[in-house]
């Protein structure tokens, strides 16, 4: 009388999962030091830099900005 062949594979897929939360519960409790420490600060060129980009870059993700942008008029060869 023993355990049919997907009651088996039901259990160890059971306690699998079982086991895996509980690792995850673990590292959330045990690890919540390492995601909640300061940032480094970052460097004031560097900053800068960034700045300078998402300035250049942000009217691409905006959708009324690609609507009313006029075409590129620049011809020249790469």
């Amino acid at each position: 009388m023993g355990l049919s062949d997907g009651l088996v594979v039901f259990l160890c897929i059971l306690v699998a999962g079982i086991v895996v939360a509980g690792a995850a519960a673990m590292h959330r409790v045990y690890a919540s030091r390492e995601f909640t420490a300061e940032l480094p600060r970052i460097p004031d060129d560097q900053a800068n830099y960034m700045r300078t980009v998402r300035a250049r870059k942000w009217p691409l993700f905006q959708y009324e900005a690609r609507q009313v942008a006029p075409p590129s008029t620049n011809t020249s060869a790469v």
